[in-house]
């Protein structure tokens, strides 16, 4: 988006238009409209991503915001903005984009000063704010680098970063290096100007290389919707407790969980052997931060259940309570993992759909589906793992 679209954007006539057209087809509107006086794909664009923003982003929807397709597509969702727990009298957002993580930060800090590279985006930024409501924002246009700088004041009580994660040639990148700006070379401007730092990076990201790359960082923070993780930040500070604290915070159903473990704290209780009867999926945040063992250790005596390995299922003799972050199962029957045999057995039973979950198994869920043969859906629930050393399938219900 350049300026120029911008401004045809905020025309009180194309803001009728889009408005009458809400919940038409974007492509629809710009076929009806390409002999009118104005670029209809800028119409039909803005038509596409405001009616993609309303679950995403639902109150820039309802504010009938602006929203840039580029910006939308890299910005954070409400939820996950949300559960960034922050609070104070100042802080600096250094990658404004649409403002999302600025929109939510405003409701926890006094002022907020927000950075932003592109000038287009803050052009943006202010027309969405004053539709927001949001009179606290200060925006800035300027390069993160040279702001901070320049920057004489006080220091902030947060600074958050969310760097490109793409190099110079447009390839996608993960590690803090090779983000623009560079985390690493900004990092002792970042502690400098601000009293606690939390930098957004890729899913991809792992905490064992988090902390062993930063001496400064306190806590890894492992963000999920609706089963999904959507966001890995660190958190660092001038002076660092020491502590190695993964916090994972479980956003579903309206409503969100925190969970704080420690990698240098061990379980206490050692599981046990017990007979199967229910199978547990944890959230995949746990198995991105290596803690679904110490997940269970919270609802679990070691006597009521036991795990093959850090990335397997668990398996109990009795049900967690409802408000166990993840799936469970079930099990109705259990087979070793033997296609031919099993292909007989779902074709006795009338069984041709399923939905197929593995965890900790040498074949993806691609390849067991077209080994049983099997088409997806359906109430039948197969789990794919591996039980004492042995390859098998759970028959399971949920």
């Amino acid at each position: 988006m350049t300026i120029e679209e911008f401004e045809i954007l905020t025309h009180d006539k194309i803001q009728d238009l889009i408005e009458a057209n809400l919940y038409e087809n974007p492509s629809n509107l710009a076929l009806s409209q390409k002999y009118n006086d104005f670029p209809t794909y800028i119409v039909s664009q803005q038509l596409k991503y405001l009616q993609k923003s309303r679950k995403k982003i639902p109150s820039f929807y309802e504010s009938r915001c602006i929203i840039p397709g580029i910006a939308f597509e890299q910005a954070s969702s409400e939820q996950s903005a949300g559960m960034k727990s922050f609070s104070g009298k100042t802080c600096l957002d250094l990658s404004t984009g649409l403002g999302v993580d600025v929109a939510h930060f405003s409701r926890n800090f006094e002022r907020v000063d927000a950075v932003e590279i592109e000038e287009y985006k803050v052009a943006v930024a202010k027309y969405n704010f004053q539709k927001l409501g949001i009179r606290n924002v200060n925006f800035h246009h300027d390069s993160s680098e040279n702001y901070l700088k320049n920057y004489t004041g006080e220091a902030y009580d947060l600074i958050y970063l969310d760097p490109a994660r793409r190099d110079e040639g447009g390839k996608r990148t993960f590690a803090p290096e090779d983000c623009q700006p560079n985390v690493i070379e900004l990092l002792p401007l970042l502690l400098q100007k601000g009293k606690k730092i939390l930098v957004k990076l890729s899913p991809l990201y792992d905490h064992v290389e988090a902390f062993r790359k930063f001496p400064q960082l306190s806590r890894f923070h492992i963000y999920s919707v609706d089963g999904e993780v959507k966001e890995v930040l660190l958190e660092l500070d001038r002076e660092p407790s020491g502590e190695r604290e993964i916090l994972i915070k479980i956003h579903r159903n309206t409503k969100v969980q925190s969970f704080s473990f420690f990698l240098d704290q061990e379980l206490e209780d050692k599981f046990e052997e017990s007979e199967i009867h229910f199978v547990w999926d944890a959230d995949a945040a746990f198995y991105k931060g290596r803690m679904p063992a110490q997940l269970f250790a919270k609802y679990f005596s070691q006597t009521k259940g036991f795990m093959e390995s850090e990335r397997s299922f668990f398996f109990s003799s009795e049900p967690a309570p409802e408000d166990f972050p993840g799936r469970r199962f079930t099990v109705e029957a259990a087979f070793p993992y033997k296609p031919k045999a099993l292909k007989k057995h779902f074709k006795t039973a009338g069984i041709k759909r399923a939905e197929i979950i593995q965890r900790d198994f040498p074949f993806s869920t691609k390849d067991i589906r077209k080994q049983l043969g099997l088409a997806a859906g359906g109430d039948t629930y197969l789990l794919a793992c591996v039980i004492k050393g042995e390859r098998q399938i759970l028959i399971c219900s949920r």
